[in-house]
């Protein structure tokens, strides 16, 4: 009998949830809140451990990283946190995301990226951070977005054939690509939709919500941008747009999952960010975007007018393959055969911000 629990962890506005499963996914145990009263943006469990990360956020008391070592049932608040030099105009008001750069060769080393946008490094499993300067010393820097709501580091995609090949998407400025492990950095905008023509860096000024990559080689790149989804086959040195057949070119959220599906979620557009007319749905592409289905058999057909945020969509690496997303009035819905059916997983919460799906076995 297989030991492996399919785990969902949820960050939302007051706090983060665990959701647990079997294999079937269809029944699921929820524990939480965890850190209520904290902005959870994003939580991530290290493989091979209890340990998980957590980025919290406070209007009041700031962005901070906390460590759990027992799977969240006890919180450290990391005193090393991401923090920019002092006297630097460059502040750290939030911490959006963490990716592993190569948990198998390095399973110490995380990336967070914040806002105001930039990418701090651990070598030490999230104790103390250090920013990445190839990126932080980029020449175009000075002409990213800051304003609130925007100029955040959101985005953190690994080359899965090239460890030392990075992207990270920044709100306000757009795609930056690393072949040297974040020496340095090139900006990769090629193909998007210009900036404003009265800005002053035209490589940059980018409105890019979320960048995904195929986990199948050769692994192009897909990307959800303020006006349309665009794919890269060139590991973003140029881009195309993708979203004929959508309802609307508008949204947050993109992934890919271990069949090459592209999943987004469409919104009526930046003024009235809801799903068109109430109906609450995804759509998937099982073509790199050359066609789009509506995905919403087990949805409630009553009207929906909710966003799904940029982290709020994810998938799992079972076959067949799980989705999962959540609304920012608090529901969470799952499919256990690739969007095919849809279930609600019980329970309304906050807003939810994050969903991360890992495959693990908590009794050892």
């Amino acid at each position: 009998m297989s030991t492996l629990t399919v785990v969902l962890l949820v960050g939302t506005a007051k706090g983060a949830f665990v959701f647990t499963s079997d294999l079937e996914r269809r029944s699921w145990q929820c524990r939480g809140p965890l850190l209520p009263g904290w902005q959870l943006y994003d939580l991530l469990a290290l493989p091979g451990t209890q340990r998980l990360l957590a980025a919290t956020n406070h209007l009041a008391y700031g962005a901070t990283v906390r460590v759990s070592d027992d799977f969240g049932m006890t919180w450290q608040q990391q005193a090393r946190s991401p923090r920019y030099s002092p006297g630097s105009e460059w502040k750290v008001r939030e911490i959006w995301r963490f990716s592993q750069p190569d948990a198998a060769a390095a399973p110490d080393q995380v990336y967070a990226g914040v806002a105001d946008a930039g990418l701090f490094l651990s070598r030490d499993a999230g104790e103390s951070w250090a920013e990445v300067d190839g990126l932080h010393t980029h020449p175009t820097r000075s002409y990213w977005d800051r304003t609130a709501g925007s100029g955040c580091l959101h985005s953190i995609v690994v080359d899965p054939a090239d460890s030392d090949r990075r992207w990270v998407a920044v709100s306000g400025a757009g795609v930056f690509r690393t072949d040297d492990a974040g020496a340095s950095w090139v900006a990769s905008n090629e193909g998007l939709p210009p900036p404003p023509p009265d800005h002053p860096s035209p490589a940059v000024g980018r409105q890019v919500q979320k960048l995904a990559i195929d986990p199948r080689p050769p692994h192009p790149l897909y990307l959800q941008h303020h006006s349309g989804v665009f794919r890269s086959a060139d590991g973003a040195r140029s881009w195309e747009r993708i979203d004929a057949g959508l309802p609307t070119s508008f949204g947050f959220p993109i992934a890919v999952d271990r069949t090459r599906t592209v999943w987004v979620a469409p919104l009526e557009g930046p003024d009235n960010r809801y799903m068109r007319a109430g109906r609450l749905a995804l759509y998937r592409s099982p073509d790199a975007g050359g066609s789009w289905v509506e995905c919403r058999q087990g949805l409630p057909d009553v009207p929906h007018y909710v966003s799904v945020l940029r982290d709020a969509l994810t998938t799992d690496d079972l076959d067949p393959v799980g989705v999962y997303f959540g609304t920012t009035s608090g529901e969470l819905y799952a499919s256990a055969d690739g969007g095919d059916t849809w279930h609600n997983i019980p329970g309304t919460f906050t807003r939810i911000t994050s969903i991360r799906a890992c495959l693990l076995d908590l009794r050892s």
